[in-house]
């Protein structure tokens, strides 16, 4: 990953990113358009411990990217006066069910701990930050959880859950996008993945 001097002092507007592995990113930096292949200096990112600026390698390992790449870049073009960053934190093969869940998962726990130290990271480099949006990417995980425990049925109580808690700690009237699981993914189990898109649709 390429550093960039982020010292120029600036209000920056701040989307989080949470969710699994469709979150996390596992498109091959290879496969990006040459102009989203280098690095994108006008967006911010906090990614692993590090704030530097929107490249690829903030996937699944370093020569994958996820959805920031594609929503930074048009973010920033749609909103050239503003000044933007991004705060990632997702795990592949996670559920909300346990291990997003605000009272007990370490998942969750851990992305409130990103969060922290990316807006610290950007104090620290002279910028004042607003918290503005919270992306959220997540859902097969779930919508294996079928059978007795009925994991998948409790997925829209627990999404509301999770949405409740995020504005309580992040602001009340805070923007949530959430994208809803596909259709066509038949390696999942057909009732699990009905429950957890109308779940979604219903949140």
């Amino acid at each position: 990953l390429i550093a960039v001097n982020l010292a120029n002092a600036e209000h920056v507007k701040v989307f989080l990113l949470g969710g699994q592995s469709n979150m996390q990113g596992v498109g091959n930096n290879i496969d990006l358009p040459a102009d989203l292949q280098s690095p994108q200096t006008d967006v911010r990112v906090y990614f692993g411990s590090s704030l530097t600026v929107l490249q690829p390698g903030f996937g699944y390992t370093s020569s994958q990217f996820g959805p920031e790449i594609t929503f930074g870049r048009t973010l920033a073009d749609a909103r050239p006066t503003e000044n933007f960053a991004l705060i990632k934190y997702a795990v592949s093969a996670t559920n909300l069910y346990d291990q997003w869940d605000p009272s007990t998962g370490s998942v969750y726990t851990n992305f409130q701990n990103t969060v922290t130290n990316g807006l610290a990271a950007l104090t620290n480099a002279g910028h004042t930050t607003e918290i503005v949006g919270m992306l959220w990417t997540q859902g097969e995980r779930d919508a294996r959880a079928i059978g007795d425990d009925g994991r998948a049925n409790t997925y829209e109580a627990d999404l509301n859950e999770l949405i409740a808690d995020v504005r309580t700690n992040y602001g009340s009237d805070l923007p949530f996008f959430l994208s809803q699981l596909s259709s066509d993914q038949t390696n999942l189990p057909a009732s699990g993945l009905n429950a957890v898109r109308l779940a979604q649709a219903n949140v």
